[in-house]
């Protein structure tokens, strides 16, 4: 049986079989994790990769679910993130949630971007995108350690015209 309890700072999930409650992060771990996550965002949103890696203080891993593709340490995220880029140089993030977990800031929101650049084998469209995206940052502590991205690749295929049509057509190159 789970109950959920609110105090004034905290929310938590009490598992009632006498085990200990699970509580979010203190308010200054929270502020502080939510300044890393910003630093990322915008250092990401502008092109900056060496700002971008370095809101990771030890190895980076970044994982881009729809694509089953885990990139760890610090060439393999240049070179992830350097091709995202390269692909939706106006890339942008409209944030309309975050949630705080024990170990993760979570942001529900916007991706947007135009297709200039060669992604998952889809040549430039020049195409907009626009999809619903979740991303989740993993810390220890204050340190960053993790990002995944959860998106519908599938919609986003469409939005790029990558799709064959409903008739069975193959899709323009």
């Amino acid at each position: 049986m789970t109950a959920v309890s609110e105090t004034s700072d905290v929310r938590y999930h009490a598992v009632m079989d006498g085990s200990p409650p699970s509580t979010a992060p203190r308010d200054d771990l929270r502020a502080a994790r939510e300044a890393v996550v910003a630093e990322h965002m915008r250092a990401e949103m502008a092109g900056d990769l060496d700002a971008t890696i370095a809101t990771f203080p030890r190895e980076p891993e970044y994982d881009i679910v729809p694509l089953q593709a885990l990139h760890r340490g610090h060439d393999e995220v240049r070179g992830l993130l350097g091709a995202l880029l390269g692909a939706f140089p106006d890339l942008g993030l409209h944030a309309d949630v975050l949630r705080h977990a024990d170990d993760a800031v979570v942001i529900e929101g916007t991706m947007t971007g135009t297709h200039r650049g060669a992604y998952a084998g889809v040549a430039p469209t020049g195409r907009a995108m626009q999809l619903r995206a979740a991303i989740f940052f993993t810390f220890d502590g204050a340190d960053l350690l993790r990002e995944t991205v959860y998106y519908d690749e599938l919609t986003l295929l469409g939005q790029l015209g990558a799709l064959p049509d409903a008739a069975g057509a193959p899709a323009p190159q």
